[in-house]
C-alpha cells in the first residue's frame, strides 16, 4: 500500500458538501474520496493531453490526405478539360 501524508486542506462548504455527498455514496471516508478525486483529475490530464498531440498528428496527416486529393482532383479536371478543348 502507498505510504500516506497527512495535509491540511480548507475547502469552501459547498465543495465540502459535494465531497461528503460523493464519500457517502461510494462508501469511503472524506479523505479517500479527496485522494480518488485528485488520482481522477491527474489520470484525466494526462490523458487530454494524449488526446490533443493525437488530434494535432491526425490534423498534419489529414491535411496532407487533403492535399493529395485536390492535387489529383486538379490533374482529372485538367485532362478533362484538356480533352474537351481538343474535341
Amino acid at each position: 500500500m502507498a505510504q500516506l501524508k497527512e495535509i491540511v486542506v480548507s475547502l469552501p462548504d459547498e465543495i465540502l458538501s459535494e465531497v461528503d455527498g460523493l464519500a457517502k455514496k461510494h462508501k469511503v471516508d472524506r479523505s479517500q474520496m479527496i485522494a480518488r478525486i485528485a488520482r481522477t483529475y491527474i489520470l484525466r490530464r494526462g490523458l487530454r493531453r494524449r488526446m490533443k498531440a493525437g488530434y494535432i498528428e491526425m490534423a498534419d496527416i489529414n491535411t496532407e490526405i487533403a492535399e493529395f486529393c485536390l492535387e489529383a482532383d486538379n490533374k482529372a479536371l485538367n485532362l478533362y478539360e484538356d480533352m474537351l478543348l481538343e474535341m
